[in-house]
């Protein structure tokens, strides 16, 4: 579920319009297997959320990003119809017209608004598990047990890469963690007070290993560069 984040937020890119640009225009440059943002972050899946309709222009560019090397998941079913210059326009398509994509007939549970309480772990089907392990990389993060509670979010740079962590349950998370990544340099960064201090970590072959040990309901940023 980590990486589906990356996903979501990438579509949302994807479909966003710029008023400085022409109608319609992606802030996302399309590259060879990935999408690519001004930061310098690649998104290299994409996952659509169940939709009856959408634009033309934005299934050209799903179909030509993963005719280039990404992913494109459908999740429950791909869209029965797909827009011309206005919504009146549209034409009813059939699954097989989405034959580049990978289409996952599950439904997810509905993400709820959190109360004074944490609310329980979420269960994502195994189908839609297995078919996002099967095209995304692996995780970024490994710890040395599994633990529900700890999310992250990574961003690739040109000069840096940048890790979210964040633990969403009312319990210390402590664990020994290795991330997959390489630099000189690895600090934690406090948003709060733009403070930032030196981590310290094992390096070996492109991973960095460290003790985590984060509070409850709070949130670390990992810059290595």
């Amino acid at each position: 579920m980590k990486q589906c984040l990356h996903c979501i937020e990438a579509l949302a890119l994807l479909l966003a319009v710029v008023p400085a640009r022409p109608p319609h225009a992606s802030i996302l440059k399309l590259g060879p297997g990935a999408f690519l943002a001004q930061s310098g972050s690649r998104f290299r899946t994409i996952i659509v959320p169940p939709s009856t309709l959408l634009r033309g222009n934005v299934i050209e560019r799903l179909h030509a990003f993963a005719r280039g090397g990404g992913h494109v998941l459908f999740i429950g079913n791909p869209p029965t119809h797909i827009a011309g210059a206005t919504d009146r326009d549209a034409r009813e398509v059939s699954p097989s017209e989405f034959a580049w994509a990978t289409i996952v007939p599950v439904h997810l549970p509905v993400t709820p608004t959190p109360p004074a309480a944490a609310p329980e772990p979420i269960t994502a089907p195994a189908e839609f598990l297995a078919a996002l392990y099967a095209a995304g990389p692996p995780s970024a993060l490994v710890l040395d047990s599994p633990d529900p509670a700890l999310r992250m979010m990574h961003r690739q740079l040109k000069d840096a890469t940048v890790f979210l962590l964040f633990n969403e349950s009312a319990a210390v998370v402590a664990h020994d963690a290795t991330l997959h990544a390489s630099g000189r340099s690895v600090q934690v960064w406090d948003p709060q007070t733009g403070t930032a201090k030196d981590l310290s970590a094992k390096r070996s072959a492109g991973k960095l290993t460290f003790s985590l040990n984060l509070p409850a309901y709070t949130t670390q940023v990992i810059v290595v560069h």
